[in-house]
């Protein structure tokens, strides 16, 4: 049996993912204006007055990008690995510049800072924009027709008397709920693009992993014995090592693996 707040759960998920769509679609201005930040920075390195700006837009940059990062995560279970951060630190401003102008991770966030308001807000302006239109004729509808007079239309229903206007609202109801219903996918949908847009340049998830694996090698080579030779049970006794019966560690190239063999158990 369904309970009340087990059907209520869904509507509030929905709504929850609505003000997300939301929240990302008045973010992609403040995203716009950092990006261009960052351009006229870039514009005004030849005349030197970029060399002050360029770290601290870049800075500012990483900032944001890292917060979508993380609102993808927690929103969607969308894990996004962020590039390493510049590498180095003081110096003039020159340096500074250089430092940012070599980071692969610095051109991933400038490129994603001038796409994300047109491709990014135009996706999730569609539950936004579909909701908007719908309250206009759930709760405008109703009480403003009988003043706009004829010629008034609502969509594709013309708006004339009391059941085109109960039309108008049925209509819109139909609208806030497919607004509701998209919302999530939305989020889904962003996430994918964020994803795309935001991962770690390949050349540093490589050195990354690189690195991991590394890493863990030495942990494993610390944990155990190095320098201890193999060792084989034999007839002589346990414990003796391959070295100690005369074999190499390996077999000779050319020699045969039952030759081999055959010698151990001697």
């Amino acid at each position: 049996m369904v309970t009340a707040r087990g059907a209520v759960r869904p509507l509030v998920d929905r709504a929850t993912a609505l003000g997300r769509c939301q929240l990302l679609s008045l973010n992609g201005f403040l995203v716009s204006a950092t990006g261009s930040l960052v351009a006229g920075a870039l514009l005004l390195l030849p005349a030197g007055a970029g060399l002050p700006l360029l770290p601290r837009a870049a800075a500012a940059l990483r900032t944001l990008s890292d917060r979508y990062r993380s609102w993808t995560t927690r929103w969607s279970g969308t894990h996004i690995s962020p590039p390493e951060p510049p590498g180095g630190h003081g110096g003039g401003h020159r340096t500074g510049a250089a430092r940012v102008l070599g980071d692969d991770g610095f051109w991933h966030d400038l490129r994603w800072a001038w796409l994300e308001p047109l491709v990014g807000g135009l996706l999730v302006a569609g539950p936004l924009a579909l909701v908007d239109f719908g309250l206009s004729g759930v709760l405008v509808q109703p009480f403003v027709w009988r003043r706009l007079g004829p010629g008034h239309w609502y969509a594709f229903v013309p708006v004339e008397s009391t059941a085109t206007m109960l039309a108008a609202a049925v209509l819109g109801l139909g609208s806030v709920a497919a607004g509701l219903f998209l919302a999530p996918v939305t989020l889904d949908l962003h996430a994918t693009w964020s994803r795309r847009m935001l991962s770690a340049p390949r050349t540093a998830e490589l050195a990354r992993r690189i690195e991991h694996l590394t890493g863990t090698r030495a942990d494993a080579l610390d944990a155990g014995h190095p320098g201890t030779a193999p060792t084989c049970q034999t007839k002589r006794g346990p414990g003796r090592t391959m070295s100690d019966l005369g074999l190499p560690l390996e077999p000779p190239a050319g020699f045969e693996p039952a030759t081999y063999a055959l010698r151990a158990r001697e």
